[in-house]
């Protein structure tokens, strides 16, 4: 925050590390404090009162600004596809809700209403798009580490792969999980770098709190997987493990029908399954998608005996 004029400076999130990026500022009615906001809704106050906020919310569409009330008791967040959120005394009025088309970028507050501001109509990526630009996309993904086929993985269709693969960089990004590449996800592209390991040496990293499984060789990130561990918190049990046991085909264990099962804790194994939502969904395990278990097997990066860490 930089403050000019007579505007004080109360603080900022400066050298704080972020879930995900600050979007929108509003000012108090006294101009006595103020409010940022994440794109996942998260709210940060300084000589201002907090009246909630959508950050632990799975958000639609990612929070694109903020107003304040008049009283200044309340405040207003707008997402990107027109959703508008009210805390405090702030009254809703409508919303622009849609898909597609031009994005909301910015609300602005009156005593007794708001208005909506659109950006510059923007093309969306999603299942069934093709063409240069979901090639363009995959080749991006790929430089980034996220796998989405290997080498096979750029063939300018947005299919299933494509979409874990966008699953896996929104969560690591902090933005909401849909799937498809509109201007936040296009913007964090553009700026993003390979996701870091958080141990050393060779082993799978499985990060609940991301919901990602990371492919670590000498402390790098190989590859970034779409996974989704258990809906139930403590499920998917949280320390160091190893690849203790695997069977090569399908599996039917007290958690389900398993395929190609990599077991890592008494039950729990890393293992293909067809559904691989973009939030915890499984009864403990580590799904990942058939293809992604293939290309494990195949590769040979978690044979039995390697490690596994799983935290978050």
């Amino acid at each position: 925050v930089f403050a000019f004029g007579d505007a004080r400076f109360y603080g900022s999130m400066g050298n704080v590390a972020l879930n995900a990026p600050i979007v929108g500022m509003a000012a108090s009615p006294t101009s006595q404090g103020y409010w940022l906001v994440g794109a996942d809704g998260g709210i940060f106050a300084f000589h201002a009162s907090f009246y909630g906020s959508t950050g632990s919310v799975h958000l639609v569409a990612p929070v694109t600004g903020m107003a304040a009330t008049p009283s200044g008791r309340g405040y207003w967040l707008a997402a990107e596809d027109g959703g508008v959120f009210t805390f405090g005394d702030a009254p809703f009025y409508g919303s622009d809700a849609r898909l597609g088309g031009a994005p909301t970028v910015g609300i602005a507050g009156g005593p007794a209403g708001y208005w909506l501001v659109h950006g510059e109509a923007t093309a969306v990526l999603g299942p069934g798009s093709s063409g240069p630009a979901v090639a363009r996309l995959q080749e991006r993904l790929q430089t980034l580490g996220y796998w989405l086929g290997g080498a096979g993985g750029v063939d300018s269709r947005f299919g299933l792969l494509t979409v874990q693969a966008v699953y896996a960089f929104q969560w690591v990004s902090g933005l909401p999980a849909d799937g498809t590449v509109g201007p936040a996800t296009a913007a964090a592209l553009d700026r993003a770098s390979r996701p870091i390991a958080q141990a050393r040496g060779n082993l799978i990293e499985v990060d609940k709190a991301h919901q990602v499984l990371l492919v670590v060789r000498n402390g790098q990130v190989l590859w970034t997987i779409h996974t989704s561990t258990g809906a139930v918190a403590g499920t998917t049990p949280s320390g160091w493990w190893t690849v203790y046991r695997q069977v090569d085909g399908y599996d039917v264990s007290s958690l389900g029908v398993l395929y190609r099962p990599k077991y890592v804790h008494s039950g729990v194994a890393i293992h293909g399954y067809p559904s691989v939502p973009p939030y915890p969904a499984s009864h403990g395990c580590i799904r990942v998608t058939d293809a992604a278990m293939d290309f494990l097997w195949s590769s040979g990066l978690a044979p039995i005996g390697s490690t596994v860490w799983i935290h978050g």
